[in-house]
């Protein structure tokens, strides 16, 4: 699988907290994403992965920290940069665990929808982008049909579509294809190692060790809050430093 040169940082992460009333979930995290990298979160489930993730794009406010986006102060927030906000979180696009398509939209008007209200793009425009991406996942044919109507793979390679039909700089994907029966899985992870090969900056919260080994330039293991351990596939998989991975390791690859 080819893929663009990796550059310069677009994600910077410094010193990130997040509590809910007491129970801190997530502890001093700090960690940088490259243009056009592939990083896989990896670790147990309660470890803060998606937290992390929603933290990004402040889905979930954080307690504390630094989270900036190609150089602009995404988090904390002040009145000088509420401006640039709403610009920077459009660079951020988000899949998540369960596909959240509208029911009562059809395929095609799930995708234009928010460039119509959000970007103000005309319709002819919008729809012309929204044919482009269905083709780009498969679905073309499917652009007349209601969410209910499409198994759950193909309703998360819609998802992804309508993600995309933002223009994001950075993809974030929550456990894509956790919702899904093990048959579906494959055709997600398609559509997700052809964007990884176009050179789309991704950050992926995954339970799937073989995607993250052959498509992740880097990954972070995370355990109860933290990052415990991060490096290439060949250094997570062949060669972990600590036990806590090795244990992971040895619990998800039987």
């Amino acid at each position: 699988m080819t893929k663009l040169a990796v550059s310069a940082e677009v994600i910077k992460v410094e010193g990130l907290r997040k509590a809910f009333g007491e129970n801190e979930i997530l502890t001093d995290i700090s960690l940088n994403i490259k243009n056009g990298e592939v990083v896989c979160i990896i670790g147990p489930s309660g470890s803060g992965k998606s937290t992390l993730l929603r933290c990004l794009n402040l889905l979930e406010t954080p307690s504390g920290g630094h989270i900036s986006i190609e150089d602009e102060v995404l988090f904390p927030q002040t009145k000088k940069n509420e401006a640039k906000l709403r610009h920077m979180r459009s660079c951020l696009g988000m899949v998540f665990q369960q596909y959240n398509l509208w029911p009562h939209k059809t395929v095609l008007n799930n995708l234009i929808e928010a460039p119509l209200l959000v970007q103000k793009k005309d319709k002819r425009q919008a729809t012309s982008k929204a044919l482009e991406l269905l083709a780009k996942v498969g679905l073309t044919e499917k652009k007349d049909a209601y969410p209910s109507s499409l198994s759950g793979g193909q309703q998360q390679r819609v998802a992804i579509a309508r993600a995309l039909t933002m223009d994001p700089k950075i993809m974030l994907f929550d456990e894509p294809t956790s919702a899904l029966d093990p048959e579906l899985v494959s055709e997600v992870l398609k559509v997700m190692k052809d964007l990884a090969s176009e050179g789309m900056t991704m950050v992926v919260v995954t339970h799937e060790m073989g995607f993250a080994r052959e498509v992740a330039d880097r990954i972070i293991f995370m355990d109860q809050g933290v990052v415990v351990e991060e490096g290439t596939p060949a250094d997570i998989f062949t060669q972990p430093k600590s036990e806590r991975l090795r244990q992971f390791l040895n619990n998800v690859l039987k």
